[in-house]
């Protein structure tokens, strides 16, 4: 007779209680089916980049893209040009410290480019071709949510920061994203300001990685003289990053308890933050008491985080279409809290 493992018997306890209904498979109820086909996307991105030069030319590039060419294709296209970026950063710099070749940061300024043009081009080839659904929808935020975090990752390659500074920079990445869906959670319009956007920060991300290549990655490792501390450039270039992140941070939250519904209260509000709160925490966590991982395998880590940031976001996008509460706990934070354990006691 076959012996069942601890691990099984957990398992068949969670498929057989009241654990949170994505582990067994249940993501959208019956009624959000139904809400489903209710369902019509409402956003504004008012970058003025992306309005006077991104969203142009992306319009004049689907003149030229056959009409039978689906948009979740251009979608994935993109998702894999930021991939091939990021792995040729995890490739030539793998601890965040080292030096690339001067073509590494070209090459990866074209691909973080190309993906910034595939993503504007997405939406436009969807409305043309009458292909424009709220599965494509929550496919493309998706892929925009793994990519965020890949160039966060490579920025901090870009600018050789070192794994715990990277990770810094990544959940500052991360943050502003989630919260514009939280707030299009609760007012129904997903918006984008003028300044400081997905779009800013991918041109000026593949601004960064030409001047990289130019001057030479020696460059961010000078440093200030301020008095009696030295700071050097790199870190001063993540000063204003991280500010900018807590800046739209706050906008989107003001614009949360503003725009909501009467009957949410702020809360109410707050509380559908939980899950993501949790998220940070157990990350933040593991970083700082268990930092193995970190240090010695740092892009490995650091994108399976970045998978769990995606998840998680595609719960509240998957709530926003289909009219769902989001929950408060998931499965994977008991797998963060496991894997973070094991670190934290076999250190």
């Amino acid at each position: 007779m076959s012996r069942t493992s601890p691990l099984g018997y957990i398992y068949c306890y969670m498929l057989s209680h009241r654990f949170p209904e994505e582990i067994r498979g249940n993501f959208i109820s019956q009624q959000g089916l139904k809400n489903l086909s209710d369902y019509k996307y409402s956003g504004e991105d008012k970058s003025i980049i992306y309005n006077y030069a991104v969203n142009p030319f992306a319009k004049f590039l689907c003149t030229l893209t056959p009409t039978f060419v689906a948009p979740n294709v251009l979608t994935l296209l993109g998702l894999l040009s930021s991939v091939a970026a990021f792995v040729l950063g995890a490739v030539y710099i793998p601890t965040f410290f080292e030096a690339a070749p001067a073509w590494v940061y070209y090459a990866s300024a074209g691909l973080i480019f190309l993906y910034m043009m595939l993503d504007a081009m997405d939406g436009t080839q969807a409305r043309r071709t009458g292909m424009a659904s709220p599965m494509g929808e929550l496919f493309d935020h998706l892929c925009d949510s793994l990519s965020m975090s890949l160039c966060g990752l490579l920025f901090g390659a870009c600018i050789r920061v070192g794994p715990a500074f990277a990770f810094i920079l990544l959940v500052a990445c991360w943050v502003p994203f989630y919260l514009s869906h939280w707030d299009d959670y609760n007012t129904g319009k997903l918006v984008m300001g003028k300044f400081g956007g997905p779009t800013d920060l991918l041109v000026g991300l593949s601004g960064l990685m030409i001047f990289t290549g130019a001057i030479g990655p020696d460059f961010w490792l000078r440093t200030i003289h301020l008095g009696r501390w030295d700071l050097a450039y790199n870190h001063a270039l993540m000063i204003p990053v991280v500010i900018g992140s807590f800046v739209s941070g706050i906008q989107y939250a003001r614009h949360v308890f503003k725009g909501k519904p009467a009957e949410v209260s702020n809360t109410t509000a707050v509380l559908q933050l939980t899950s993501y709160a949790l998220f940070l925490t157990l990350s933040i966590t593991w970083a700082v008491a268990a930092p193995y991982l970190l240090h010695t395998y740092p892009h490995r880590w650091m994108v399976c985080l970045g998978l769990t940031n995606a998840y998680l976001l595609a719960r509240v996008i998957v709530g926003r279409i289909t009219k769902q509460e989001i929950s408060k706990t998931h499965f994977l934070h008991f797998v963060l809290f496991a894997g973070l354990a094991v670190s934290f006691f076999s250190a």
